[in-house]
């Protein structure tokens, strides 16, 4: 009985050697013997080909590659990425927490996502993330409140000059450009 094997995409780190899977140089089977199943694996090459391949894409365009926390906050694929220069796309305290962890620098941190809590907030702010993506009025005004004004990192500005606005908010009302032309 011939055993065939599937052929793989070029661009990926796996590759079969006979009828034996490998990410890289390391067999799959003794991963799997070694840390059990199921058993997530990323091949640092790829990840890194990939990276390099979308930066470059943009060429001398002034840019940041943000990668975004929420579809993997893997603290080794997050150490990867910053090495290689990325920014990150935080939704949350807990995923900005593992961010520094992973040693990535707060100041490529964009902080996005709905229902930002007070602490969150103030968390963000203290360990100087370059910007806040505006998803609400009140979120607004809870970033902007002047006990909450260090230098923002993206524009050498005060905090309160600086913001991100979603798309979609729609400032109409007097109060709510108030509180914006505050930023």
């Amino acid at each position: 009985m011939t055993i065939t094997t599937p052929e793989l995409p070029d661009e990926t780190s796996f590759s079969y050697r006979g009828a034996s899977l490998f990410c890289e140089d390391v067999s799959i089977a003794e991963l799997a013997r070694q840390f059990g199943t199921p058993l997530y694996i990323y091949g640092r090459k790829a990840i890194e080909t990939a990276f390099q391949e979308y930066d470059k894409a943009f060429g001398k365009q002034p840019h940041r590659v943000m990668y975004a926390v929420k579809a993997n906050s893997n603290l080794a694929l997050i150490a990867l990425l910053a090495r290689l220069g990325a920014g990150f796309d935080v939704v949350s305290g807990g995923e900005l927490q593992r961010v520094i962890a992973a040693g990535a620098d707060p100041s490529r941190v964009v902080f996005s996502g709905v229902g930002k809590t007070d602490a969150e907030i103030a968390f963000a702010l203290e360990k100087g993330i370059l910007c806040f993506n505006i998803e609400s009025v009140p979120e607004l005004d809870r970033s902007s409140r002047p006990h909450r004004r260090p230098t923002c990192p993206c524009l050498g500005a005060r905090q309160s000059e600086c913001g991100c606005q979603d798309p979609s908010l729609h400032l109409n009302r007097p109060e709510e450009q108030q509180v914006w032309r505050r930023l």
